[in-house]
C-alpha cells in the first residue's frame, strides 16, 4: 500500500505542485499576507540603508552641495529636505543607522509573525488529521493500517510547516533580491540587466546538473512510512517476535528502512549542497568580472561604484541562496501533497453518521430484519441475518470462528453499516437516528478491551467519568475488579500502563465489563467478554452481570456454550448466516449445528477446570508467555 501511495507521490504533476502550495498559503491568508507586506518592508528598509552609501561615499570625496548634482544623492537631499533636516554627513550617518535599525527591527518581528504562523498550521494540520481518523469509517481504517494513519499524523504531518516555513523564507528572499536588483539597475542599467541574464542562465543551467529534489523528498516520505509501520510492527508485537524467534528479522527490516531513509536524506542534502555550492560559485565569478567591468569600462563614480558593488556582491548569494531554497522546498512537497491527499481521503472516507431522530427511551428492543454485509476487500461478514433481543432477556449468539458473530456485534454498534437489510431499535430505522446517542445507550465489551495507560479507577470511570462512589465499587464488585485491586502497588490509584501491560488478560476484561456496567447503558454486549477467564470467574461474573443487566437487553457473543445454557434464546451462526435459534434445550434436542458443538465441548466444559488465567486476586502476569484460553475472536 505505501509502495503505490509512493509511486502516486513521486508521479505528482507541477499542478498538483501549485495546488498544493495554494492550500498552504490560503491556510490564514490575512495572516500570510500580512507577513509578506512586512517582508517587503524590510526589503526596502535594506535598500534604503545600502543606498545610504552613496552619499556618504560621496560626502567624504567632495562637499555634499557638489555631490547633489548627482541623481541618487540628489534624491537623499530631496528627501532631507522634504522632512527639514539639514543635509550633512552626521545627519547621512544617522539616517543609515535608523534605516538598518527598522529593517533588523522588522526582520525579527517578521521572523516571529513566521514562527507563529507556521506553528499554529501544525497544530492545524495535526488536529485534522486526527478528527479524520478518529471519523473515518473502519473500512478505511482496517484498510490503511494503524502504521500508516501513525506515520501521518505523527510525522508526515510536521513536514507541510516546513513548506510553509519555506514559502515564507522565499518570498523574504526573493523580495531582498529585486531590492538588490533595482539598487543595482539604478547605478548601471545595462550592466545589471546583463548580470541578472547570466545569473538566469546559470540557474536553469545548475538545476539541469542534479537530480529532482520532489524524486528524493518522496524516497525520504516513503522511508519514513516503512520505518513507523516496522518498528511499531516490532514493537506491539515483541512477544511474538521473541516466542518464534525473529528478532534478527524485525532489526534487519528496520534498519533496511532506516538506510532507505538515511540514504534518501543524504542524496537531497548532497543534492542541495551541489545546487548552492555551484550555483555561488558561478555567480561570484560573473559578480567579479561585473565589478571589474564596473571600475574599468563603466564612467561611474566613486560612490556609484561602491553601492554598485555592494548589490552585486549581495545579489549573486542572494541569488544562490534562493535556488537552494526552492530547490529544498521542491523536496519538502511530497510530504504535503501526501498528508494532503490522506485529509482529502479521510474526509471521504468519513462515517456515515446516521440521521436527526431520536433515540427511544429506554430501549425496549433491537433487532435484524435481513440484514447482510460484505467487508470492503469482499469478505463476506453476514447474510440475511434475522434476530430479535428484548428488555430484560439474556440473548446469546454462538458459532464457530469466523462465523460473523463479532461482524453482528459491528453492526449493531453501527462501525459499519449493513450493505442490505434493517437494523431496528423499537422498531426504528438505526441509520436514521443520531449515532453518538445510539452508542451513549450501547455498552460493548470486546474481547481485547482497549487498557488507557491511566489509573484503575480513570479507566472504568471512562465510561462515565461523574458516576458516583458508590456506583463505581458496585461495577468493579460485579465484574470481579475489587478481587484483584486490592493487590495492586496503589489499588485502584495504580497507573496500569499503556494498554494495561500490568494486567493479565483476564484482568483487563474485568475492567471492561466494569466500564460496560458503569455505562448504565440500555443495551449491554458481550463480545468473548469472559474468554479470557477462568470457569469459576467467569461463572462469578456472569452471574452478577446478569443480575445487574435484568432491565436491560442483554446480548452474550461466545464460543464457550458452557456459560449461555440458561440464555432465554440462543442464535447459532455458520458462515455467516442465521442458521437455528431457541433455547438450549430445543437446540440440543434438534441435534442441529449447535448440538454439535455442544457435544464436542461439554467435556471440556463440564469436566475440566478452565486455567488459562488468574483466579481472582493474582497480580499481573509479567512472563513472556501467557496462557490464553483457546478462544478465537471472529
Amino acid at each position: 500500500m505505501s509502495d503505490e501511495r509512493s509511486s502516486e507521490a513521486s508521479s505528482v504533476t507541477l499542478g498538483e505542485k501549485l495546488a498544493a502550495l495554494r492550500t498552504v498559503i490560503s491556510y490564514d491568508p490575512t495572516r500570510f499576507g500580512g507577513v509578506v507586506a512586512l517582508s517587503l518592508v524590510v526589503a526596502v528598509f535594506e535598500g534604503v540603508g545600502l543606498s545610504f552609501l552613496l552619499p556618504l561615499v560621496e560626502a567624504g570625496r567632495t562637499s555634499l552641495t557638489v555631490a547633489s548634482d548627482q541623481t541618487v544623492v540628489s534624491w537623499f537631499a530631496a528627501a532631507y529636505g522634504t522632512v527639514g533636516v539639514p543635509f550633512t554627513f552626521e545627519t547621512l550617518l544617522g539616517g543609515a543607522a535608523l534605516a538598518l535599525g527598522l529593517r533588523f527591527g522588522m526582520a525579527t518581528f517578521v521572523r516571529y509573525l513566521q514562527a507563529q504562523l507556521v506553528a499554529d498550521y501544525i497544530r492545524s494540520l495535526k488536529t485534522g488529521v486526527f478528527r479524520g481518523i478518529l471519523d473515518a469509517d473502519l473500512s478505511y481504517v482496517d484498510e490503511r493500517g494503524s502504521d500508516e494513519l501513525l506515520n501521518t499524523l505523527v510525522t508526515q504531518s510536521n513536514y507541510p510547516a516546513t513548506v510553509l516555513s519555506s514559502v515564507l523564507s522565499v518570498v523574504e528572499r526573493t523580495l531582498l533580491v529585486f531590492t538588490y536588483l533595482i539598487l543595482a539597475l539604478a547605478v548601471d542599467p545595462l550592466l545589471t540587466t546583463a548580470v541578472a541574464a547570466l545569473l538566469g542562465v546559470i540557474t536553469v543551467g545548475v538545476r539541469s546538473v542534479v537530480g529532482s529534489a520532489y524524486g528524493a523528498g518522496s524516497g525520504i516520505a516513503s522511508a519514513n512510512t516503512a520505518i513507523q509501520s516496522h518498528a511499531q510492527a516490532g514493537v506491539q508485537g515483541i512477544r511474538d517476535v521473541r516466542l518464534f524467534g525473529l528478532d534478527d528479522v524485525a532489526a534487519t527490516r528496520y534498519t533496511d528502512a532506516l538506510d532507505d531513509y538515511i540514504d534518501a536524506v543524504v542524496g537531497l542534502r548532497a543534492n542541495q549542497a551541489i545546487v548552492s555550492n555551484l550555483h555561488r560559485f558561478a555567480a561570484a565569478v560573473v559578480v567579479l568580472v561585473a565589478v571589474y567591468l564596473a571600475l574599468t569600462w563603466a564612467a561611474l563614480s566613486l560612490g556609484a561604484v561602491g553601492l554598485l558593488l555592494f548589490a552585486m556582491l549581495r545579489l549573486g548569494p542572494g541569488v544562490s541562496s534562493l535556488q537552494s531554497q526552492l530547490y529544498g522546498l521542491d523536496g519538502k512537497l511530497p510530504h504535503l501533497v501526501e498528508t494532503l491527499r490522506e485529509l482529502d481521503e479521510l474526509a471521504a472516507a468519513r462515517a456515515v453518521r446516521g440521521g436527526d431522530a431520536d433515540v427511544p427511551e429506554p430501549v425496549e428492543s433491537v433487532a435484524f430484519d435481513g440484514v447482510s454485509f460484505r467487508y470492503p476487500d469482499g469478505d463476506q461478514g453476514v447474510s440475511n441475518v434475522s434476530l430479535r433481543a428484548g428488555r430484560g432477556e439474556f440473548i446469546a449468539i454462538v458459532g464457530g470462528s469466523g462465523a460473523g458473530k463479532s461482524t453482528i456485534v459491528s453492526l449493531l454498534a453501527r462501525l459499519y453499516a449493513p450493505d442490505t437489510g434493517t437494523i431496528r431499535v423499537d422498531g426504528t430505522d438505526l441509520s436514521t437516528v443520531r449515532v453518538d446517542d445510539w452508542r451513549d445507550r450501547l455498552a460493548v465489551v470486546r474481547q481485547n478491551p482497549y487498557i488507557f495507560d491511566d489509573t484503575l479507577r480513570n479507566n472504568v470511570l471512562a465510561s462515565a467519568p461523574e458516576a458516583s462512589e458508590a456506583a463505581f465499587e458496585r461495577a468493579c464488585a460485579d465484574a470481579g475488579v475489587t478481587a484483584f485491586a486490592e493487590g495492586l502497588s496503589d489499588g485502584y490509584d495504580t497507573v496500569l500502563g499503556e494498554d494495561g501491560v500490568r494486567l493479565s488478560g483476564g484482568q483487563k476484561q474485568r475492567v471492561a465489563i466494569a466500564r460496560a456496567l458503569l455505562r448504565d447503558a440500555d443495551v449491554v454486549v458481550f463480545d468473548e467478554a469472559t474468554s479470557n477467564l477462568d470457569a469459576q470467574m467467569e461463572e462469578s461474573v456472569l452471574g452478577s452481570v446478569r443480575e445487574a443487566t435484568r432491565n436491560r437487553v442483554f446480548v452474550v457473543v461466545t464460543h464457550r456454550l458452557g456459560s449461555i445454557v440458561d440464555a432465554d434464546r440462543i442464535y447459532t451462526v455458520a458462515d455467516g448466516r442465521m442458521v437455528e435459534d431457541g433455547t438450549h434445550e430445543e437446540l440440543v434436542a434438534a441435534e442441529g449445528t449447535y448440538a454439535s458443538l455442544y457435544a464436542s465441548m461439554s467435556g471440556f466444559e463440564l469436566g475440566d477446570t478452565d486455567s488459562t488465567d488468574d483466579s481472582g486476586g493474582d497480580g499481573a502476569d509479567h512472563s513472556d508467555t501467557e496462557s490464553v484460553a483457546a478462544a478465537d475472536s471472529d
